[in-house]
């Protein structure tokens, strides 16, 4: 809240010609109640309400939480997509060992059948 007032303050009030700007804001920042009747003149001034305010304040996070949940379900289709990878290769090993274990059997099963035939 208090960075969009900054925001809209500097916006219409230049900070370095109007300290006033810089004093009400200080005093808001240290006590919100002493602070606020300097304020609402300021935004009068402007023709903004608090609530316009607020509004802008609860938009601005909305959307700052849309793109965090955009960026979580991408993080999260990746170590999906990461796991199927790693389990596709793990699966892939397993095969391997499997086959050379069967071809090992074979090869002593045939060894064993070759000598008992001798």
């Amino acid at each position: 809240m208090a960075s969009r007032l900054s925001d809209l303050l500097s916006i219409h009030f230049s900070m370095d010609e109007n300290p006033r700007v810089t004093e009400v804001l200080a005093a808001w920042r240290e006590d919100p109640e002493i602070g606020n009747e300097a304020l609402f003149e300021l935004l009068d001034e402007l023709g903004v309400t608090m609530d316009e305010i607020r509004v802008s304040v609860f938009t601005r996070s909305a959307k700052n939480l849309q793109l965090l949940e955009q960026q979580l379900a991408r993080h999260e289709k990746n170590v999906r997509e990461s796991l199927k990878m790693i389990d596709a290769r793990r699966n892939h090993a397993l095969v391997r060992e499997r086959l050379a274990f069967d071809l090992e059997r074979d090869r002593q099963q045939q060894l064993t059948c070759n000598s008992d035939d001798e």
